[in-house]
This record gives C-alpha cells, sequence and structure tokens, in this order.
C-alpha cells in the first residue's frame, strides 16, 4: 500500500513539475514576445513603414494580400495624409459585382504605383480611367488589383488565380523599372508581418509564411538562423523578367484576352544615366513587338510632356510615386490608347 501511494505521489509531482515547466516555458515565450516586440518597433524598417495601416495580411499562393473591406488612413513622413478603401475583394476601390452583365472589364495589375501610394481612392490612375469612361458613358468596369510590394510574379499568380474569375477583357500590366527588375530576382520582394509590409532588403532572404505573427520566430529565422539574400547577375534579372512577361502573355492569350504593357521610368531617371537599364528596357520593348502586344512607353511620353508644357514631368508628376498629376496624366494616356478597342 505504501509502495502504490508513493509511486501515486511521485506521478502526481512529475505532472506537477511538467505544468510548471510548461508554465515557465508560456512566461519566457511571453517576456521574449514582449521584449523582442519592443526592438522591433524601434529597428529602421519599422520607422521606415510605421505610416502604413495594418491592411495585409497572410496569403498561401501570394505571400500577402490586402485585407478585405479594410478602410484607413495612411500618413506620409512629410504629414500628407491619403485615404485607402479596401473593398469585398481585397482589391483598392469600390465594390462590384463579382457576376458580368455586359460591361467591358478591365483589370490592371501591378504594384504601389498601381495601386496609388501617395494619393486618394479616387485619384488612382485606375479610378480616374473609370471616370473617363462614366463620363462618356461607355459601359466599362476598371479594376484596380495594384497592391503595394508585389512583384511581376506575383501579379502573375493573381492574374492565374484570382484576376481570371472577373472576366476581363483587356488585362493592363504595369511595370515600374525603378524596381520590378530587382523585384523579379525573388518570389517577392516584401513579406507581410505584423499587418504590414517590409521590404527584405532590411531582413535579407527573410520568407515570413507564418499564419501568426510571433516576434520569436521572427528573430530566430532571420537573425539565428542568418538567411541572406542570393545575389544574382544582371542577365539572370533580365532572364527572369522576360520570362515572367511571357507567362503573363501566354496567359491572357489563352483565355482571348488583351494585354496592354505600361512602362513607368523611375522617379529620378533625369537625373542618372543606366545603359544597363536602357538595354534591359529595349529588351522588354523587343518582346512586346514580337508579340504584338499594345504598350506605352512613358518614357517617351514624360519627353513629349516636356517638349509641349515645358516642364519636369519627373518634378511635376512625381512625389516619389505618381502624385494627382501623374495619375492623370498615365489615365489620360491609356484611356487614349484603348477606346479604339471597346
Amino acid at each position: 500500500m505504501r509502495i502504490h501511494f508513493k509511486i501515486k505521489k511521485y506521478k502526481l509531482i512529475k505532472i506537477r513539475n511538467i505544468i510548471l515547466f510548461l508554465i515557465f516555458l508560456i512566461m519566457l515565450f511571453l517576456v521574449a514576445e514582449t521584449i523582442l516586440k519592443i526592438h522591433f518597433y524601434n529597428t529602421t524598417p519599422w520607422k521606415t513603414y510605421r505610416n502604413i495601416p495594418k491592411m495585409f495580411e497572410y496569403d498561401q499562393e501570394l505571400g500577402f494580400r490586402m485585407i478585405s473591406n479594410f478602410k484607413g488612413i495612411k500618413t506620409d513622413p512629410d504629414g500628407i495624409k491619403t485615404e485607402i478603401s479596401i473593398n469585398q475583394f481585397g482589391l483598392r476601390g469600390l465594390d462590384f459585382s463579382r457576376e458580368k452583365k455586359k460591361e467591358y472589364r478591365i483589370l490592371v495589375l501591378g504594384d504601389s504605383f498601381t495601386f496609388g501610394d501617395g494619393v486618394n481612392d479616387d485619384e488612382t490612375f485606375p479610378f480616374l480611367l473609370q471616370e473617363k469612361f462614366n463620363k462618356a458613358k461607355t459601359d466599362a468596369l476598371v479594376i484596380n488589383s495594384g497592391v503595394m510590394g508585389y512583384s511581376s510574379y506575383q501579379e502573375y499568380m493573381y492574374l492565374k488565380n484570382k484576376g481570371i474569375e472577373f472576366e476581363p477583357e483587356l488585362v493592363v500590366l504595369s511595370f515600374y523599372e525603378g524596381n520590378d527588375f530587382h523585384d523579379n530576382t525573388i518570389i517577392s520582394s516584401h513579406f507581410a508581418f505584423d499587418g504590414k509590409i517590409f521590404n527584405r532588403g532590411y531582413y535579407g532572404e527573410f520568407n515570413y509564411k507564418h499564419k501568426f505573427n510571433s516576434f520569436l520566430l521572427f528573430y530566430l529565422e532571420n537573425y539565428v538562423l542568418k538567411i541572406y539574400k542570393k545575389e544574382i547577375g544582371n542577365s539572370d534579372i533580365l532572364s527572369r523578367t522576360i520570362f515572367i512577361l511571357q507567362q503573363i502573355i501566354k496567359l491572357t492569350k489563352s483565355n482571348n484576352i488583351k494585354l496592354m504593357f505600361l512602362y513607368l521610368p523611375s522617379h529620378d531617371r533625369s537625373y542618372w544615366e543606366d545603359e544597363e537599364l536602357d538595354y534591359k528596357k529595349n529588351k522588354v520593348i523587343e518582346l512586346l513587338k514580337k508579340e504584338n502586344i499594345l504598350y506605352i512607353d512613358f518614357i517617351d511620353e514624360f519627353e513629349m510632356y516636356e517638349q509641349t508644357k515645358n516642364k519636369d514631368p519627373y518634378d511635376e508628376l512625381f512625389h516619389i510615386h505618381l502624385n494627382k498629376d501623374g495619375n492623370k496624366f498615365i489615365a489620360e494616356n491609356i484611356y487614349e490608347r484603348i477606346t479604339s478597342r471597346i
């Protein structure tokens, strides 16, 4: 009886110790989470992206996406506030019916330039393009699927898995030379964490794929495991970009969808010359001509703007991203090119 009692007592002590140990681990985890959270909020990357509302969430296929039905305010470092409204489909702009009737649908793909970073909902070029169709009483629907931080690969995956479902007659693909070539060296140049997106340049090749936000796991993977970005040559950057564009062209053609390509120059292009960038741009244009894809080279359009208005377009139309006038200029050019197709 005593032996049985001792065994039972030993088991109870063992269970108690296990419970205490688990409580200790939980407390240790919570303390570590708190300390690392405070540290994270005081790092340069957080301060750089702190003005972005918590409007992003994890997506298994795309890496991250915008939260459906989100509404908020983004404050730029210079104090400019812009309204951001995300519809039921996780896209910026007004809601619309998934079910198509007789309207001509235009799906606009792109990153922060298409999304309209720095301008209000009604100042993005997809919204202004929609307004032009409305004024002309043209039955058309412009869908802004631009997402801040997306690469061309993510745009391709969005079109393939989600965008096609909207049954567009025309896809407008926006390409910003300032980072899109480089962003195509990896699947995504950004990752979502704690509701925001961050540039991998601050965290190496860190790829946050967890549905929950753990600061401890974040630091363990990024600093302890030391996953760094693999450098690749410019030729590989170009070949990967060309490959992704070929997949987009193939996808649109197989679904009987017209494709328009927008080549957007970097806002500081007027201050430097990059022969490699011009070479890469010419190779992209060469592909578009070969595939008979309609395109607008906004380097040429900005040169015409400067000649006719005697003003520097990079000063007048940009504020890092396109400003209100810049978005208006893009919308006008797109409208002129595609009205003959409707």
